[in-house]
C-alpha cells in the first residue's frame, strides 16, 4: 500500500504526494489551498481556451458579406460602366459627347477598383482575428449596404440588406468581442 494520510478534514485516507483531499477538497499542506487554486485557475482557463477556439458563426458570416459587398457593389458597377461604354467612333461630329463618355467608366474604375480592395484587405482582418476588422467591418458593411441597395435596386437588395442587418446586430455578442480578444 502506498504510503498515505489521514484528512483532518474528513478523515479520508490520501496518498502523500496530494496536497488536497480528493474526497472533501480541503488543503493537506500548508501550501495545498495554493495549488488547488492553481489548478481551478488551470480548468476555468481550459474551458475560456476551447470556448474560444472555434471561430464564431457571425464572424464567418461577416466575412461572406463583405465578400459578397465586393462582387455586388464594386465590382458590378465597374463592369456594368465598362459594358454600358459603346466603343464607336465619333461619326457626325459629336466627338464632345465620345470623350466625355469614355472619362464614365475610367472614373468608375479609378473610384471603385481601390474600394474592392479595401474590403477584400478588411475580410482578410475579419477573417484572420485582427482587432481592427472587427472595428472597421460594422462600419464597411453599412456603407455597402446603402450602395448595393443603390446599385441593386431594393428588390435583391433587400435581401442583401436582410442578411448584412442580421451580421451587424449579431457582430456585437460577446462571444465575437471574445473572440476577437475585446473583452
Amino acid at each position: 500500500m502506498p504510503d498515505v494520510h489521514l484528512c483532518k478534514h474528513c478523515g479520508e485516507a490520501v496518498d502523500l504526494s496530494r496536497s488536497i483531499c480528493d474526497n472533501c477538497g480541503h488543503a493537506l499542506t500548508k501550501y495545498g489551498g495554493q495549488v488547488g487554486m492553481q489548478e481551478e485557475f488551470d480548468r476555468k482557463l481550459q474551458g475560456q481556451v476551447d470556448q474560444l477556439s472555434g471561430r464564431p458563426l457571425w464572424v464567418t458570416w461577416m466575412t461572406v458579406m463583405l465578400l459578397l459587398s465586393v462582387l455586388m457593389w464594386p465590382v458590378r458597377s465597374v463592369l456594368q460602366a465598362w459594358g454600358g461604354f459603346e466603343h464607336s467612333s465619333a461619326g457626325g461630329g459629336q466627338y464632345m459627347v465620345h470623350a466625355v463618355s469614355i472619362l464614365i467608366p475610367l472614373f468608375d474604375t479609378a473610384l471603385l477598383v481601390p474600394v474592392a480592395v479595401l474590403l477584400l484587405l478588411l475580410a482578410r482582418l475579419v477573417w484572420m482575428q485582427q482587432a481592427l476588422g472587427w472595428r472597421a467591418a460594422p462600419a464597411a458593411l453599412a456603407v455597402c449596404l446603402f450602395a448595393v441597395g443603390a446599385v441593386w435596386g431594393w428588390g435583391l437588395g433587400a435581401v442583401w440588406a436582410a442578411g448584412a442587418l442580421v451580421c451587424l446586430v449579431m457582430w456585437f455578442q460577446n462571444t465575437v468581442r471574445a473572440w476577437y480578444g475585446l473583452n
